[in-house]
This record gives C-alpha cells, sequence and structure tokens, in this order.
C-alpha cells in the first residue's frame, strides 16, 4: 500500500486544529487532520444526556473570553447561536458544607477579589481584605484568600510562583466575556463539516507515535506513523506524508505523552514545554 502524501497533516482535531484546516484548505492545500480521540473538539465537549432530550453540558470550554473583535464570538453570530454576555454578579457563592454565604458578603468578595489580580496579592498592604469585618462574616478572610487562590486554573501554576505585573497579559479581546448557551458542539460540528466539505480528510482514533523527517535535501518532508487501538491490540497504520506538519496536540500530552520526534526536539525547546504550567478546573454537573 503506498504511502498517502500531503501538502499538510495537523495533529489534533480541535478547535486550533479544525480551524486551521479550514484556512488551509481554503488556500488550496491537501489537508489531513489526525485525532487520537474517538471524537473531535479536544478540550471542547459537550455531553448532551441520551435520555432526556435538551439536557446537555460543555465539560470543557463554555465561555468567549472577551467579545469585541473576537472572530469566535462572530463565528457564532454567524451561527446563529444565542451568546449572552455573562454576568458575574449574579455568581452564588457556597461554603465547604454546601451553605450560601450571603449576598452582601459574595459581593465584597468579588469585589475584593477582581481588585487585587493586578496587585502584589500577597502584600501586607494588599486590598484583598477591605471591608471583610470578621465579626459580622466569621471565616470572611479565610474565603477572600481560597477565591483569590482558585484562579490558578487560570495561570497553570500558584499565584505564589506568578508575577502579577504580567498576569492576565495573554488576554486579547476586550468587552464582556459571553457564555456559549447552546453548547459548543455547534460549532465543532460546523468547523468539522466545513473541514470535510472543502476536500479535508479527518481520522479520528487515531494516535501519532513517531514524526520523522525524511529525504534529501530537494526532497525532504515530514513523515508520521500512528497506531489506531482494536480491543487489545494496537495496529499500526501505514505512515503518512506531507510537506508541513502542524501540531496542536494540548499542553499536557506535550509534557506526558509526546510523539517521538526524530531527528529529536532540541533541548530549548523540550525546557520551554516542561516549564509551561496547566492549570486544573474540575467541573461537577448535575443533570
Amino acid at each position: 500500500m503506498p504511502t498517502i502524501h500531503y501538502d499538510a497533516i495537523i495533529i489534533g482535531g480541535g478547535i486550533s486544529g479544525l480551524k486551521a484546516a479550514r484556512d488551509l484548505l481554503q488556500d488550496g492545500q491537501n489537508v489531513l487532520v489526525v485525532e487520537a480521540r474517538d471524537r473531535l473538539g479536544g478540550r471542547t465537549h459537550t455531553y448532551r444526556s441520551p435520555n432526556r432530550s435538551g439536557v446537555f453540558a460543555d465539560i470543557g470550554a463554555n465561555f468567549v473570553h472577551g467579545m469585541i473583535g473576537n472572530p469566535m464570538a462572530g463565528l457564532v453570530k454567524d451561527l446563529n447561536l444565542p451568546l449572552p454576555a455573562y454576568d458575574m454578579s449574579t455568581t452564588k457563592c457556597f461554603d465547604c458544607d454546601g451553605s450560601a454565604i450571603p449576598d452582601d458578603l459574595a459581593k465584597m468578595l468579588r469585589r475584593n477579589v477582581i481588585s487585587v489580580l493586578h496587585e502584589p496579592i500577597f502584600h501586607s498592604e494588599s486590598p484583598l481584605d477591605d471591608d471583610l469585618d470578621e465579626t459580622v462574616f466569621p471565616h470572611a478572610r479565610l474565603y477572600a484568600e481560597s477565591i483569590t487562590q482558585s484562579t490558578d486554573h487560570w495561570t497553570g501554576a500558584s499565584l505564589e510562583k506568578v508575577s502579577y505585573k504580567f498576569f492576565g497579559f495573554e488576554r486579547e479581546f476586550e468587552g464582556s466575556d459571553g457564555f456559549m448557551a447552546a453548547g459548543y458542539d455547534h460549532v465543532v460540528k460546523w468547523l468539522s463539516e466545513d473541514t470535510q466539505r472543502a476536500g479535508g480528510e479527518v481520522r479520528l482514533s487515531e494516535e501519532v507515535t513517531h514524526m520523522e523527517i525524511v529525504g534529501d535535501a530537494e526532497s525532504r518532508h515530514v513523515q508520521i506513523t500512528t497506531k489506531r487501538r482494536s480491543g487489545a491490540t494496537d495496529l499500526i497504520r501505514e505512515p503518512y506524508r506531507a510537506d508541513t506538519i502542524l501540531i496542536t496536540i494540548p499542553l499536557g500530552v506535550l509534557k506526558s505523552r509526546p510523539p517521538i520526534f526524530s531527528p529529536p526536539v532540541p533541548p530549548r525547546r523540550l525546557q520551554s514545554i516542561h516549564a509551561l504550567g496547566m492549570g486544573v478546573l474540575n467541573k461537577v454537573v448535575l443533570v
């Protein structure tokens, strides 16, 4: 069986990979998307109850952060999907025993936490404790610090290790955050269908195990090898070849179980990968 050759192979079928595939196809490229999971969307994943019609929850991403000039907000609008602005003032706070924290205390906690995110949070003069009277609200300062510490899922490291000067500098778009009220799977489905309508190929349940630069200076290309799970056996597929490989694998996979690269990834790149942190955000969805 001859090895298939593409202009570009995209490793990872999340939002980034699908958007890149769409752009390359519009440029006339012959494109293959390879995804290790049995679904597209990556860390964007919508659960829909098989037994209760209309009941769903976004297990992964469910916001559009900054709606002014954000292409994702524009795409959602083009798809006629609802994108209401997220009103943080309506957020409820609960203690670890399940009891609700009074609304007036919750309001002060939100104000104080937001005000310190670009300040030296743990400095003695930090405004984190402003107006928090523990004779009125016992444990209020503990609540404030706990809520602040929870923001480390944005930073990928504990706040003690994060530079407050650069906290949030990666935010590219202004405006309120939008809530994906209809589910992010609509966006994934549209990107997937548009990619395949344009002639792009998608391979699911294929994990890239090896990536190798082959050929001489005049005919150099990249070859990838994948495996596909079949029962208790891993089936090694015929290699794919391409002029260009675009890797959109999540950072966690690159840190823990990356493909084998030949030649190896330069040490400074590996150091960068392992130095970057990942935040943890646990969701509890009651259906």
